[in-house]
């Protein structure tokens, strides 16, 4: 969702509910990274995981927003780039065929998911 184009993550900033997530998409691209830098770093995982939970994490958090983000005709052609994630299942088989986690990076990366939807 980060990859996005700015100005497309400006129109979802406007539907997001997760105040994190809402500021990081309106950021400008030159103060996302490190911001999304230091929450890797915080994570305490290993890079893959933490780039797998940044993938997943803000689409299974926002997934109603996406949704009606995607209802708009002229935004229907983003649902490749954003799919409908709405569980922590959802989310790591996602991570897990996009990074192709071991065992182990599952492992470390469903905790992380779980905690999100308690």
């Amino acid at each position: 969702m980060m990859q996005l184009p700015h100005r497309v993550r400006l129109e979802l900033s406007k539907l997001a509910k997760t105040e994190s997530i809402k500021a990081m998409l309106a950021m400008p691209d030159d103060q996302l990274q490190p911001i999304l830098d230091e929450q890797a770093n915080k994570l305490k995982v290993s890079d893959r995981v933490a780039l797998a939970y940044q993938l997943v994490a803000p689409l299974m958090l926002e997934n109603k927003a996406i949704l009606t983000f995607l209802e708009n005709p002229q935004n229907s052609h983003l649902s490749a780039a954003l799919p409908d994630v709405a569980t922590p299942d959802e989310a790591l088989l996602l991570a897990q065929k996009e990074y192709r986690l071991s065992q182990e990076e599952v492992a470390e990366l469903k905790p992380l998911l779980q905690r999100l939807k308690n």
